[in-house]
């Protein structure tokens, strides 16, 4: 037997509801499981709200200020002077410079106190002192 395009036609179109209602079965499932997730996830943002905080400030807590987000530390000089000031390196001290005012950037070595009003320091900069 022969089939003539019209008899196939009439079969795809019998068949095509076959497939709408895996497709609308498929979608209601789908449906269904957003339905669960939204459910379960409205449920979890209910406890998290009865929940209690971890942390609490007490009010009579001295040192309160000290815990939790702090702000930055940022420089309060005008950022342009820093550019302006001239470092004299350690190593680059010489007698030439014996009575100038010169501006040292180094770590503390040492630290000697005399007296209440007498102290020497010394700053080192990668080998040298001074």
């Amino acid at each position: 037997m022969e089939t003539t395009q019209e008899e196939k036609k009439v079969e795809q179109v019998e068949q095509a509801p076959a497939t709408t209602d895996k497709a609308g079965k498929k979608a209601g499932g789908q449906a269904e499981k957003e339905a669960k997730k939204a459910e379960r996830l409205a449920k979890r943002q209910e406890q998290a709200s009865k929940a209690k905080p971890a942390y609490t400030k007490d009010p009579n807590d001295p040192c309160a200020d000290k815990f939790g987000d702090l702000p930055l530390n940022r420089s309060q000089s005008d950022p342009e002077k820093r550019y302006e000031k001239k470092f004299t390196q350690v190593h680059e001290l010489e007698a030439s410079h014996n009575g100038q005012e010169v501006i040292v950037r180094g770590r503390l070595h040492n630290f000697k106190s005399k007296s209440k009003k007498l102290g020497f320091i010394t700053i080192r900069e990668r080998f040298a002192t001074v």
